[in-house]
């Protein structure tokens, strides 16, 4: 379900997340995703989670109110697997730090290190954990609003670039945090 986005300091709007978004879930993508998996289209409630498996992605802005969700949703789903991109595996954490606190010049540099940092998450933390509620702080969808205000590639090419690093396992849920322009 998708809520709404707004970025401050132009940084994006809800219109560009919103197409960013309908673009990596095209339905051709959703045949890719759901291959040799079955999700579930909604947090179930208690009485059914041990039955139902889902893979979940909080984005927004920081100080959105990510980390207070994602606290919550752990106090209703104890045994949830909480991860984050970047930075959800050790190699990510190096990335996430090269990237913070390292010297690079190029932003399409910068970029392809998150599309590593994203095929890694996939591989060591997705992948082996899709019979668990995955609940993710971001995902794919902010990677890309960011590369596309950065204006590094066309949207197609943002798009094709994310489904090669996920190989297609896509959040089956989005939740994007909107701020009013006060907050």
């Amino acid at each position: 379900q998708l809520i709404g986005s707004q970025y401050r300091n132009g940084l994006s709007d809800a219109k560009t997340q919103t197409r960013l978004y309908q673009l990596f879930y095209r339905p051709e993508s959703a045949e890719i995703q759901r291959k040799n998996r079955s999700f579930a289209p909604c947090i179930c409630s208690k009485r059914d989670r041990e039955h139902e498996i889902m893979y979940v992605a909080i984005e927004g802005i920081d100080t959105a109110g990510k980390s207070t969700q994602i606290d919550r949703l752990r106090d209703l789903f104890l045994d949830a697997l909480i991860t984050k991109e970047p930075g959800g595996t050790p190699t990510g954490i190096e990335i996430r730090n090269m990237v913070l606190h390292g010297n690079l010049k190029s932003k399409t540099a910068e970029l392809l290190l998150f599309l590593a940092d994203r095929a890694e998450h996939t591989e060591e933390i997705i992948l082996p954990n899709m019979n668990k509620l995955i609940i993710s702080d971001r995902s794919a969808v902010s990677g890309m609003a960011y590369a596309h205000v950065q204006n590094l590639c066309d949207e197609s090419t943002l798009v094709m670039l994310n489904r090669l690093a996920t190989n297609g396992y896509l959040p089956d849920t989005v939740f994007i945090l909107k701020l009013t322009p006060e907050e």
